[in-house]
């Protein structure tokens, strides 16, 4: 659950939040789009797919017994990178991180109508205890600046022709669009004079931002990013322990995790403070990502047996700059 956390904290470091646009005029015969709002892309399915998109990413899943399933994401090209060295860097990250890492393939393709490298690898994962392996085929592109990445995901010994024919359709369809701005501005009666709510509905906190910052709740995530190039963000994320453990014990498991799969981690300080009068404590760290230097403070809060991290990323030039919205939104932060 902990690298759950982690993997959302490293999608807000190091991608660019979403825009798009798309017109239901073009969609393919028996298929459906499963886009999430704000998507530089289209991503289509057969009909026999189930809309995944309550996961936070444009997203659909075949059957869950296979591990079938498809998503789309795009992330900001590092300065100075070319395709093939992003592909480079991604397959070095999952050499380091997953058990049994295989590579089956790796060539040429085609993804939007745009040059692409196709990327098949295998590696073990654990299943109800057991040995488990799953195939993993990628296609990488770049547009207007981004790296998109078309990712299906099976069991291995689930994998076969027909699922062979469904990703190459499903990769046919694909479409790169125009972006279209996304910025929604939630409000209630709670709301403070100019924030708005940056969190879903139905959850059990209310997270508010300055109106300046662009917030898209239509993903059911936490979260919203300053409008700069940098893209500054902050986000919030909840976590049940297993079992009792402090503020400290868990910032400390995270930091495990940081140390082995953030380049560059390194520990700044840590501050008590509160959060809706609750105790609690902000970590401040960096990280790297090719040249860029990325500083961090994660507010960490337990309340009602869950642990819940608000997350502020920035550019380490420009972090300070944002602090007293940061304030703002940790001084506003309120559980239901």
């Amino acid at each position: 659950m902990t690298k759950k956390i982690l993997s959302c904290l490293l999608a807000l470091i190091f991608c660019l939040i979403c825009f798009t646009g798309c017109s239901d005029d073009d969609i393919p015969d028996g298929m459906y789009s499963v886009t999430k709002e704000g998507e530089p892309f289209i991503l289509y399915v057969h009909r026999a797919w189930n809309d995944n998109r309550d996961s936070g990413i444009s997203s659909a899943y075949y059957s869950i017994n296979d591990g079938a399933t498809v998503s789309a994401r795009y992330y900001a090209l590092p300065e100075g990178a070319t395709l093939d060295s992003y592909v480079d860097g991604c397959a070095e990250s999952y050499a380091e991180r997953y058990a049994g890492f295989t590579v089956i393939d790796r060539a040429p393709s085609a993804l939007g109508g745009k040059e692409a490298v196709r990327y098949e690898y295998t590696f073990d994962r654990a299943s109800d205890g057991a040995s488990a392996n799953a195939t993993v085929i990628q296609y990488y592109t770049i547009h207007k600046g981004d790296v998109i990445i078309l990712t299906f995901y099976c069991s291995t010994d689930k994998y076969n022709e027909d699922y062979s024919v469904m990703f190459e359709e499903i990769r046919d369809e694909f479409v790169l669009t125009e972006r279209k701005a996304v910025n929604h501005e939630n409000i209630d009666k709670k709301t403070p004079e100019g924030m708005k709510i940056a969190s879903p509905d139905g959850i059990e906190y209310v997270f508010y931002v300055p109106k300046t910052w662009v917030t898209d709740t239509s993903d059911k995530l936490s979260d919203a990013y300053f409008p700069e190039s940098e893209r500054s963000n902050v986000t919030a994320t909840a976590f049940a322990p297993d079992g009792a453990m402090t503020v400290k014990q868990y910032f400390e498991a995270c930091q495990e995790i940081y140390k082995r799969d953030i380049s560059g981690y390194e520990f700044i300080s840590e501050a008590s403070r509160t959060v809706d009068g609750k105790e609690a404590t902000s970590f401040t760290y960096k990280a790297a990502y090719g040249e860029t230097t990325y500083r961090i403070m994660q507010t960490v809060v337990y309340y009602n047996d869950m642990f819940y991290s608000i997350t502020y990323t920035a550019i380490d030039s420009v972090f300070d700059s944002h602090m007293s919205d940061v304030e703002s939104m940790l001084n506003s932060f309120n559980f239901r």
